[in-house]
């Protein structure tokens, strides 16, 4: 199996497509109730995704968000080295099949939504 890993951003009603991976090798495994999936993309940034029907846990691109459905869950994103800013996730609906593993939430600061995200991991057989 090979997954493609693809996040879609909705800013003020317009979709872009802000990564998309080739389908490329993931390692999936199964704890307690997540499903633990790893993969390093072309540009070889490593994702880690822990996720199950209302929780989210994603590493990627040096970033880590966590996130729990119907919950604002305070997050700290790096912005520099040393610096960072705080950041709300709002995890709204999870999908999870054979075929598609999928997640939107929203980035919010004081409530106010900044973005809403999609991510979207696709399965295919070699």
């Amino acid at each position: 199996m090979k997954l493609k890993y693809v996040l879609t951003t909705t800013l003020a009603n317009q979709e872009d497509k802000v990564v998309e991976t080739e389908y490329i090798d993931f390692l999936e495994t199964n704890n307690d109730k997540f499903t633990h999936i790893e993969f390093t993309d072309e540009k070889v940034m490593n994702c880690i995704i822990d996720i199950c029907s209302d929780e989210v846990k994603i590493t990627y691109a040096n970033q880590f968000l966590h996130m729990k459905k119907n919950e604002f869950i305070e997050n700290k994103l790096k912005i520099s080295e040393t610096g960072f800013i705080s950041i709300d996730t709002y995890l709204i609906k999870v999908i999870i099949n054979k075929d598609e593993i999928s997640f939107t939430y929203d980035l919010l600061q004081n409530k106010n939504i900044i973005v809403r995200n999609t991510a979207t991991l696709l399965f295919k057989n070699d």
